[in-house]
């Protein structure tokens, strides 16, 4: 009997090599650094996420599928598809099958090909796919925004930038579009935070001929005295796999359980958690913990940082891609109040940590709770301190 899996491998690298492109782009576009849509060519009109559901009766690979089209340029693509939808929205975290794709057509955002078993077609925004017998996979292109888009500071928050002054920063400067820039080697906040919850929001540039850390490539930096503590990583990470130095990544620390990147040119967002040890004399050394979300997406569940001082400056890395910023906020100084907008905190609520349900700490299971706000991820609540709880 044939392996299931073996039969949907077949069948999802089929579909992959038979989904082609609709253009192609001249040889001078090999320099293109697009910063709006209308300057992006047309493969950027191809590059996207799209999703659906299989349509037919086989129970081998009936469901929902994800897809994310990535533009390599002079229409080039790899086509990434993900059994259960796309990254954090069903994906089931563990198979995905990427391919390599060529466009053949001039025809914008029509496509039809027909192989000794597999047929593909992409007309606008609806790509249909099956095998011969004719039951299809339709995905349609999707067009994600984080929850906390836009997101407004909440009441004693620091504006650290809200599309005018720059009187947090040293070293940014605002272009003509009311978006932060920061300058070479890092824009750096001239105040200190503690014990805080850090909203942003960052857009990439559209390199599709560029690979690796050449695409796009900024950081978000935690400095002690100047020197490095932490980098969450900032880079043009659409449809690759989870690493230390992709998007969401903690630079040498830890890689994001998922990658929650978007496509370039669309605006994301982090949300980010840090606790730091505080004394009364400012000058205490312990352990940090980060809770981050990338796109709304839960992408580290309170990593353990280390050793480290009560108090870090923020910085944003200028790395030579034109990487901007908008509606920068933070809010620091209560560690028992971690903000995570959009993230469907229960303010106040009492939630039982894991180790005290099963027994292993805090004496008879059960024996105590533990007022905390619950921060809640895809598949579970933690603590502002990381650890893992049932609500």
């Amino acid at each position: 009997m044939t392996d299931p899996r073996r039969k949907s491998s077949r069948f999802f690298a089929a579909l992959a090599a038979l989904w082609l492109g609709a253009f192609s782009a001249s040889p001078a576009a090999a320099q293109l650094v697009a910063l709006e849509p209308q300057d992006a060519g047309p493969d950027f009109a191809v590059q996207g996420e799209y999703a659906g559901k299989f349509t037919g009766p086989d129970t081998v690979v009936a469901g929902r599928l994800g897809a994310q089209v990535v533009a390599q340029g002079d229409g080039n693509f790899r086509v990434i598809f993900f059994p259960g939808g796309l990254p954090g929205d069903g994906w089931n975290g563990k198979e995905r099958f990427a391919y390599a794709a060529k466009s053949d057509s001039g025809r914008p955002g029509n496509m039809q090909v027909t192989g000794d078993a597999y047929q593909a077609r992409l007309v606008g925004d609806t790509l249909t796919a099956g095998n011969g017998r004719g039951w299809p996979y339709v995905l349609t292109r999707q067009n994600r925004s984080s929850p906390t888009l836009g997101l407004p500071p909440p009441p004693h928050a620091t504006v650290l930038f809200d599309g005018s002054s720059l009187a947090e920063w040293d070293n940014a400067e605002v272009d003509a579009r009311r978006f932060f820039a920061p300058l070479a080697p890092v824009a750096m906040t001239r105040r200190k935070f503690s014990n805080f919850s850090l909203h942003l929001e960052f857009r990439l540039p559209f390199i599709p001929f560029a690979m690796g850390q050449t695409r796009a490539n900024s950081g978000l930096k935690f400095l002690i005295a100047k020197f490095l503590f932490a980098e969450i990583q900032i880079l043009d990470s659409f449809g690759n796999e989870p690493r230390e130095d992709e998007c969401g990544g903690i630079e040498v620390q830890y890689p994001p359980d998922v990658v929650a990147s978007f496509p370039p040119l669309a605006w994301q967002t982090y949300d980010i958690h840090l606790i730091t040890p505080v004394s009364a004399d400012s000058e205490a050394v312990g352990k940090g913990y980060m809770t981050v979300w990338h796109n709304g997406i839960l992408i580290h569940p309170g990593r353990e940082l280390g050793s480290m001082v009560s108090a870090v400056n923020i910085a944003l890395q200028k790395n030579g891609d034109p990487v901007y910023f908008r509606n920068m906020w933070i809010l620091d100084g209560d560690p028992a109040y971690p903000f995570f907008p959009g993230a469907a905190i229960v303010i106040g609520k009492a939630v039982r940590p894991h180790s005290q349900r099963q027994g292993t700490e805090g004496g008879k299971p059960g024996s105590s709770l533990v007022r905390h706000r619950a921060l809640l991820g895809q598949d579970a609540a933690y603590l502002s301190d990381g650890r893992r709880v049932f609500p």
